[in-house]
């Protein structure tokens, strides 16, 4: 069985999201420029070691909002504990309280783009939900939790995709 077929069995998890305020590195991709994500992780790690009011030092967001026809911004980032201040370079997302579909993704984090495919093309459809995001929130969200090894690319990945209520 191979990883793609074992993604597509587990039902996601329904929850309600808190407000999050998140704090990180953005830019903008196309799926010609998406391979920088990596490296923009690697500016994180270094350049986040200076934010302060952290709420959750280990764990780890990655907030994909479409920015254009063919491109989208992702940030890599932390939960803070409020707006201010932030080192040179760094954005500030706030993420309301909304209801999402969680799928766990137990892959490496280099197959996320086929386990993103695989949550809109059959996953979402399959749980009966469909995707419906507040205005300003972004796309969806990565959850990268305290289990998450860096080093090995795997362990504790959510996908969490805001649902129509």
């Amino acid at each position: 069985m191979n990883s793609a077929f074992s993604i597509e069995q587990e039902p996601p998890g329904i929850a309600i999201g808190m407000p999050l305020l998140i704090a990180g590195l953005k830019e903008c991709f196309t799926r010609e420029t998406v391979k920088g994500i990596p490296a923009l992780w690697q500016r994180f790690v270094y350049e986040g070691a200076a934010l302060t009011q952290t709420v959750q030092p280990r764990v780890n967001y990655g907030i994909c909002s479409p920015s254009g026809t063919d491109s989208f911004s992702y940030l890599a980032g932390v939960e803070v504990r409020g707006p201010g201040p932030l080192p040179p370079g760094f954005s500030l997302i706030s993420i309301p309280q909304q209801q999402y579909a969680v799928f766990r993704h137990h892959g490496h984090v280099s197959e996320l783009a086929e386990m993103l495919g695989a949550i809109w093309s059959s996953r979402l459809p399959a749980s009966g939900y469909r995707a419906g995001r507040t205005p300003g929130a972004p796309q969806f969200f990565e959850r990268y939790g305290e289990k998450f090894d860096p080093v090995a690319g795997r362990d504790d990945i959510e996908i969490w995709v805001p649902i129509a209520t």
